[in-house]
């Protein structure tokens, strides 16, 4: 293997599902479907279109205002009334400047949702992956359940011909009890990472599971290079940046004085009158300190911009070097430990007298440590693969 510079991860790469299983899912598969009905994302994609309904009324034009009067004269005079209607404009600028800075905090939401999606679905894809490897596990520990049975008929015998002694009999039922009791702590660690599953899914994730191909992927670097500037937590960065530049043009626009326009008619002394109205708004308190602040919000945006592209670039580098270390790791250890017969052999070996219960519990203790070894491992590099695939945008 060789340390490439900054590269893309396909997310396609992520799980390679075996084509004896073509009509199982894999692991992307179910995340997916996973992610899709969660009710967390679908209130996130629902607080979009609310946003968006928001930022409509927020840019309507002002309502108009219609008022009244009627004032009562003393005896033998004529009562007045009268009744106008005005409506307040702003600053030309300050409409335009309005829909962009929506279209910025809309925009923002947006990259936001989709940068929370892409966590929420590396978040699933962990979770599968402890599935995996507690149920390899599990299965590894099930082969030597079954070995230790076979041991048990066979020791039995041995002991009633004084092949054995009480004392390797024990031996080898604390050997069972610890298996036993492996057993059950992995079957806990799975239950509770279904029921976090279930939690995210919103509905019992069980029925999907079992239609899981239980494969770790492949450990292989990506090939493509990576853009920073994709990176969901830079994309989201970049987008609250250019909100915060549209926040200070309403600033600005805003910070010029307003106008108001209307109608009026009145009746005094038998006579009616009409007339236009003109008034002027000067914003000399409400616009203080608004520009400020919106530049301050700019200095934040794009410091946190830099920031985001920094951990992305560090984050993506560090987890490189962890593949290429563990891909190393685990092309050492697993062709001593995938499709050999380590226990098969042990048990021939015992068999034949060639090595006693002690040793036999012994060297099969030592062999199936080096295959939960490669079991993390392997979950580990998956793990890797993820932190990389995290920082990679998806549709």
């Amino acid at each position: 293997m060789k340390i490439y510079k900054i590269l893309a991860f396909l997310p396609g790469v992520m799980f390679i599902a075996s084509p004896s299983f073509a009509q199982s899912l894999s692991p992307s598969d179910v995340a997916m479907t996973i992610l899709k009905a969660s009710p967390d994302n679908q209130a996130d994609e629902l607080g979009i279109v609310s946003m968006r309904e928001s930022l409509k009324v927020e840019n309507n034009l002002p309502d108009p205002e219609i008022e009244g009067e009627y004032l009562f004269a003393p005896a033998g005079e004529t009562n007045r009334w009268g009744a106008g209607i005005s409506w307040g404009i702003e600053w030309p600028g300050v409409y335009s400047a309005k829909k962009s800075d929506a279209r910025g905090k809309l925009s923002a939401a947006e990259a936001a949702v989709m940068m929370a999606r892409n966590e929420r679905l590396i978040e699933i894809k962990r979770l599968l992956l402890d599935y995996v490897l507690v149920e390899k596990q599990l299965a590894l520990l099930k082969e030597i359940g079954a070995a230790n049975d076979s041991i048990m008929l066979l020791s039995e015998k041995a002991e009633g011909h004084g092949e054995l002694t009480r004392l390797d009999i024990n031996k080898l039922k604390l050997e069972q009890a610890s298996l036993n009791s492996n057993v059950a702590g992995l079957k806990n660690e799975l239950a509770e990472t279904v029921t976090k599953l279930d939690l995210i899914y919103g509905t019992d994730s069980s029925p999907l599971l079992k239609e899981m191909v239980c494969e770790f992927p492949e450990v292989s670097l990506p090939t493509d290079k990576w853009e920073v500037l994709q990176d969901p937590s830079v994309v989201a960065a970049n987008a609250e940046a250019e909100a915060a530049k549209g926040a200070l043009k309403v600033a600005s626009a805003e910070s010029y004085p307003g106008l108001s326009i209307g109608y009026q008619h009145a009746f005094e002394d038998g006579f009616h009158f009409n007339g236009a109205t003109l008034g002027i708004t000067i914003p000399l308190f409400s616009a203080r300190n608004k520009k400020s602040a919106a530049k301050a919000a700019i200095t934040e945006a794009e410091y946190k911009v830099d920031s985001a592209k920094a951990d992305a670039e560090s984050e993506v580098v560090g987890s490189l070097r962890r593949i290429v270390i563990l891909g190393l790791q685990i092309d050492e250890m697993a062709p001593v430990i995938d499709n050999t017969e380590n226990t098969t052999l042990l048990m021939k070996a015992y068999r034949g007298g060639l090595i006693t219960l002690i040793d036999y519990l012994n060297e099969r203790n030592y062999f199936t440590n080096a295959a939960m070894e490669l079991l993390t491992l392997r979950h580990s590099a998956a793990n890797a693969m993820l932190d990389i695939e995290r920082h990679y945008p998806h549709n």
